[in-house]
């Protein structure tokens, strides 16, 4: 099974977020696209709209497409949880799936700030949705420029 991961505060979720998504269902190949709502981003101090509150705006967003979760895993924690444990947790999940994880393009320049990076790095193929001006390195999935 191959599994997208596409987290965010989403406060509040807006159409460059269903922009992403929908592309990366035209382009990867992709069983199910988890949409992952933080608690709080660990790069945050706090957020406009309650978490349940952002998960019922994305559940309404993405309603009656086939391949998309609303994944509560982080907000079940009601903490700061950083990506490397959601990752773990859907490994966890579906131990024989490829990975990807959706980044946006300001995202992807501070990801070796990211909690245990490196191993990251080895669980996940990263794919890069841009904004404004973004050259990707190489090897690496560049599949909108309209975000």
């Amino acid at each position: 099974m191959n599994i997208a991961i596409f987290g965010g505060s989403f406060d509040p979720p807006h159409s460059g977020h269903e922009s992403i998504v929908t592309k990366a269902l035209e382009v990867l190949d992709i069983d199910k696209l988890l949409i992952v709502t933080t608690y709080l981003s660990p790069f945050k101090e706090s957020f406009c709209a309650p978490a349940k509150l952002r998960q019922n705006w994305l559940a309404q967003m993405f309603k009656g497409i086939e391949k998309v979760e609303i994944f509560s895993y982080e907000c079940d924690q009601k903490r700061q949880v950083p990506t490397i444990e959601t990752v773990l947790h859907v490994k966890s999940l579906y131990p024989d799936s490829k990975l990807y994880l959706i980044v946006g393009s300001d995202s992807y320049a501070t990801l070796p700030k990211w909690n245990r990076y490196e191993e990251l790095c080895t669980l996940v193929e990263f794919v890069v949705a841009p904004r404004g001006t973004f050259t990707p390195p190489k090897r690496l999935e560049n599949f909108t420029n309209s975000c």
